[in-house]
């Protein structure tokens, strides 16, 4: 950690570590919430202050914030902690498992490495189906730009979005996203846009990037039932 006494700060590579402050983070980046020293572990019950007290990452609607009223986040309310699928987003890179990648004539397959999410991007279709089921996965499309893969999904069941934000997300989800592949590198980078008219005031928006892998894809990895409590 950025502070030797483990205390404030932050992780970083040990061969960094002598050129932080103790106690500074990377990029004048807030500490862990819940890391030592902050505000929330010296709260009377850390665990909960941490998961359930906080206000949500991004302002929600009434009916966003009704959907998370009463959930306990620290248990199994918390898709990540009873091995449940939790969304597209999150569980693309979660515990950096690895994921797989099929491109077909007409579709690109998605197999994630974390929870078993399996999408199907369709590459011949303009239209969604009138009878969409709605799934953890949701329906998406594809189109390229150049070089740019922009995927269009709708379809979902209501679930959680973020964890750790205390971001809930209906059945009206709708997520771009777009894909960039850098050959010199081999980054896969992911630039997402999320709108929630039910439940969201505005967007939310993020990006990822992931390395190609040197070892090989093997499915799901196996997980075990966790609780914070």
């Amino acid at each position: 950690m950025t502070d030797p006494r483990g205390q404030m700060g932050t992780l970083v590579p040990l061969s960094q570590a002598d050129t932080f402050e103790p106690g500074e983070t990377p990029g004048g980046a807030p500490g862990f919430p819940g890391a030592r020293g902050t505000a929330i572990s010296l709260a009377d019950d850390p665990v909960d202050a941490y998961w359930n007290q906080r206000p949500p990452s991004m302002p929600l609607t009434e009916a966003g914030e009704a959907a998370i009223t009463g959930l306990d986040f620290a248990t199994g309310d918390n898709p990540r902690l009873r091995c449940a699928p939790t969304n597209i987003l999150f569980d693309w890179y979660f515990e950096m498992d690895v994921n797989r990648i099929v491109q077909r004539t007409n579709d690109i397959q998605m197999l994630y490495g974390s929870m078993g999410i399996e999408r199907t991007i369709q590459l011949d279709q303009t239209e969604r189906p009138a009878d969409i089921e709605p799934s953890v996965a949701g329906h998406s499309i594809g189109r390229w730009e150049d070089d740019v893969l922009i995927v269009d999904t709708v379809g979902f069941l209501p679930g959680i979005l973020n964890a750790d934000g205390r971001v809930p997300h209906s059945g009206e989800l709708h997520i771009v996203e777009r894909f960039s592949f850098d050959p010199d590198t081999g980054a896969l980078r992911r630039e997402y846009v999320a709108e929630d008219p039910l439940y969201f005031e505005g967007q939310y928006r993020g990006s990822d990037t992931m390395l190609l892998s040197e070892l090989p894809y093997h499915g799901t990895t196996e997980c075990d039932d966790r609780t914070y409590r």
